[in-house]
């Protein structure tokens, strides 16, 4: 497959970017080579019966790394407006929480802001709900 271009955004840029799409995934911790990551993603989705396709160019509409200052580098995958032709939505949901390093942005925004040397996002509590 293709590299992606995979451009790098602070959290604070991120927030703004979650007011305007339908949905993103985050996945922690992605060392290494970057477009091994979106392939292996795509790839590891396709095979789970999530999507109809491993092409990340029909997947994804834009790709982020968000570094934090522990030096751990964070992808951020922005799903395309038809997003719900290609993914199996409820699928997703169970692919997410089975993989285990994956979180939807709203959440990381909000629990791993003190991940960020930005100030304006530093501090805060994670979030645990437990039934």
């Amino acid at each position: 497959m293709k590299d992606w271009k995979v451009k790098e955004l602070v959290i604070s840029d991120l927030r703004e970017l979650a007011a305007s799409c339908k949905g993103y995934v985050v996945m922690l911790g992605c060392g290494g080579v970057l477009n091994e990551w979106v392939n292996g993603v795509s790839q590891e989705l396709h095979s789970a019966g999530v999507t109809t396709t491993n092409d990340p160019k029909v997947l994804w509409g834009n790709i982020y790394k968000t570094p934090t200052k522990y030096l751990r580098v964070d992808l951020v995958f922005m799903f395309k407006e038809d997003f719900k032709e290609i993914f199996d939505v409820s699928k997703l949901a169970i692919w997410r929480i089975s993989w285990g390093g994956t979180i939807r942005l709203s959440d990381y925004l909000k629990n791993f802001k003190s991940n960020h040397e930005n100030n304006e996002m530093a501090g805060g509590d994670l979030n645990v709900y437990v039934r």
